[in-house]
């Protein structure tokens, strides 16, 4: 789902300056933070990779966007609130374990959906997937390319567009998910139901 992507380029544009800029976080410790994220990211989508078989990806990708959706509401609190400007004085080592956490929570949400979505999106092109595969990449970077700069408008210094940025982007992308899975998901059912009767008939 291209919208998956915006919340990832989300990530990677807003969180040299929540981290450094509003937090005072110092090169080496981000580094190892934006390692970390990756390596989330990484094993969330083969986790979810290999519980396809008994949770199907529709429902995976549903419960990575909600599960995000609240993840990023709270994140987006957490910017209104505290990280208008840079953060100094005792609250700032709390603020930045509390951010840190969150970024955790946001990337490995975006991995059950990330790897899912694209492969229900091309199963349904069918012969078409190579047309399909090529306006899904487009699509991505478009909407990476709109989110990126967006994340930046109050400033270097500050989470509040950030916050508002994903709030928004993970809100669109639950209720398109609405649209765009029920209809899927209540076709695998059908097709389960199916397979079920076709083998209590013939254990008959």
């Amino acid at each position: 789902m291209p919208l998956s992507f915006g919340l990832l380029m989300a990530y990677l544009s807003a969180a040299p300056f929540v981290l450094r800029n509003v937090l005072g976080m110092g090169t080496v410790a981000y580094t190892a933070v934006f390692g970390l994220c990756g390596a989330t990211v990484t094993v969330t989508i083969a986790v979810a990779a290999s519980l396809v078989r008994r949770f199907s990806q529709a429902r995976q990708v549903r419960v990575g966007l909600v599960a995000g959706l609240v993840v990023d509401t709270v994140f987006a609190a957490v910017c209104l609130v505290w990280l208008r400007d840079p953060v100094t004085g005792p609250v700032r080592m709390p603020l930045l374990v509390a951010v840190v956490a969150l970024f955790l929570a946001h990337v490995a949400c975006l991995g059950l959906s990330m790897g899912n979505a694209p492969a229900l999106a091309l199963d349904r092109t069918g012969r078409w997937a190579g047309t399909g595969s090529a306006l899904l990449g487009f699509l991505q970077f478009v909407i990476g390319g709109l989110v990126s700069p967006l994340v930046g408008l109050t400033g270097e210094a500050s989470g509040v567009a950030f916050g508002v940025v994903i709030v928004a982007v993970s809100v669109i992308a639950n209720i398109l998910a609405v649209f765009g899975l029920c209809e899927w998901g209540e076709r695998q059912r059908r097709a389960a139901q199916a397979s079920e009767r076709r083998q209590q008939r013939l254990g008959q």
